[in-house]
């Protein structure tokens, strides 16, 4: 028998391995006892077909020929011992209709009907389809993390990658062509991002061509690097007080956004205005940065409300999406927040902040600066805000 072209991945499934393995305990019973008895009778007669004996049925002759002529009622452990020992395959090929070689066809079969076909996919897909989507989607979340993709990513693709499996959509031309084609353009991307990787999991990337590319075109409207008016004035109009001082922050200091949502009091030296990270161990120096006045006051006054470690609590998609929203409502469109970052390096080269002392300040290490231990800055920290603030890089008014 030719295997049927499922979407799930049942590639893995042989014909001694039954249906009965495929559908778990907590779904059988629940599956078997919403068949009516000609839904049991058709899968009986297409058992029989495949060459089910009576002594795989755990029944004697005399008493298979009292279900086959309908003398008897198919009972539950007929249809859980029928289950056990036919293939995935064939039961695929049952519910997808009559068998295209000749088999013997008892009256009281006469084909599959197409009623019969969607009552028993349907409770068939109720049961047991979201089972094996699952057990798929596991294999797949561990594809990915071999490839050391982000936690977030991991999340997103197996979101979709599950929502599309249990659509039942083929894996064909067609059937991806046919998809995507009904969806719109934002929801098509997270579902081809999804699908793409899939396809290369499952080593079919032949059917690569018929899923869009995701190929992202950037935002035309917004700037490679906000304008200063721009930057403050998106301040104006964020609400939340923890993503207000933490956008101020970010523009201020040259934080990249990780290190701002993680910042922590005690890298805060509030009455110096620098913020102070952690000598590291792999490059044996420290790096600190500086925020201006308007802003130290207002952080002084928020960290005597907070209760643990973390200067901005909150989750960071909540504190992003604060900020996204005044953006919107500020300037009509959107900019990633690492651009702020890009902004604090542009702006004080504009005012002629000394580029070394740039470099400094967002973290790197340029050659002639070759620094070993905190100690040896300490004495320069203070002149070093004083070139700082000729920036005048303030975001809070």
């Amino acid at each position: 028998m030719s295997k049927v072209n499922c979407p799930l991945g049942l590639k893995g499934f042989h014909g001694n391995i039954g249906v009965f393995e495929a559908i778990l305990q907590m779904g059988l019973k629940n599956f078997i006892s919403q068949l009516s008895q000609d839904d049991r009778r058709e899968l009986f007669y297409f058992a029989l077909s495949k060459g089910i004996t009576a002594s795989k049925l755990g029944i004697s002759q005399s008493y298979l020929y009292l279900l086959k002529t309908g003398q008897r009622k198919i009972s539950d452990t007929v249809v859980e011992k029928i289950l056990k020992n036919i293939s995935v395959y064939d039961f695929i090929e049952y519910l997808q209709g009559p068998s295209s070689s000749p088999v013997r066809t008892p009256p009281l079969r006469g084909g599959v009907s197409n009623y019969s076909v969607k009552r028993v996919y349907r409770v068939f897909k109720q049961t047991v389809n979201e089972e094996l989507v699952n057990a798929e989607v596991e294999r797949f979340r561990r594809f990915l993390v071999s490839k050391n993709k982000k936690p977030r990513t991991v999340r997103e693709r197996c979101r979709y990658l599950r929502k599309f499996l249990l659509q039942g959509i083929p894996l064909t031309p067609t059937g991806l062509v046919g998809f995507f084609s009904q969806l719109r353009p934002g929801e098509a991307e997270h579902y081809a991002k999804a699908v793409r990787l899939y396809l290369r999991f499952r080593k079919m990337k032949s059917l690569l061509d018929y899923v869009p590319s995701v190929r992202v075109e950037a935002d035309k409207t917004a700037e490679v690097i906000p304008k200063y008016e721009n930057v403050r004035k998106v301040a104006e109009y964020i609400d939340s007080k923890p993503a207000l001082y933490l956008y101020a922050t970010l523009a201020e200091s040259g934080l990249r956004p990780g290190q701002g949502y993680s910042l922590t009091r005690n890298e805060l030296v509030l009455e110096h205005r620098i913020i102070r990270k952690p000598v590291s161990s792999s490059t044996k120096r420290f790096w600190f940065t500086f925020f201006y006045t308007d802003l130290q006051e207002e952080l002084v006054k928020h960290v005597k409300t907070l209760s643990g470690p973390r200067v901005f609590p909150g989750k960071p998609r909540e504190l992003r999406l604060e900020i996204y929203k005044a953006m919107d409502r500020a300037l009509g469109y959107r900019f990633d927040l690492y651009r702020l970052r890009d902004f604090f390096i542009s702006y004080l080269n504009y005012r002629g902040v000394n580029p070394l002392l740039v470099e400094v300040l967002v973290g790197h290490r340029p050659p002639p600066f070759r620094v070993t231990v905190h100690s040896y800055l300490a004495p320069w920290i203070l002149e070093m805000r004083t070139q700082y603030d000729k920036a005048q890089l303030q975001i809070l008014r």
